[in-house]
């Protein structure tokens, strides 16, 4: 059933779901810190919006 759900989703919700996955599992890593990733902005269809930025941990929003 989820494999199907996954199937139905657009390319972006894909990603920010990979991205998410990556995300946790770097959580769960002894030491490893980061303040600046990468999460697509979906549209409620599951496509990109024309505007992507980086997200940030710390100070200032990243880069677009």
């Amino acid at each position: 059933a989820i494999n199907n759900k996954m199937g139905e989703q657009g390319p972006c919700h894909i990603e920010l779901h990979a991205a998410l996955d990556m995300i946790s599992d770097a959580q769960q890593k002894q030491g490893e810190k980061f303040t600046t990733f990468y999460l697509p902005n979906c549209d409620k269809h599951g496509y990109y919006k024309a505007k992507q930025c980086e997200s940030s941990l710390v100070g200032p929003p990243a880069r677009c």
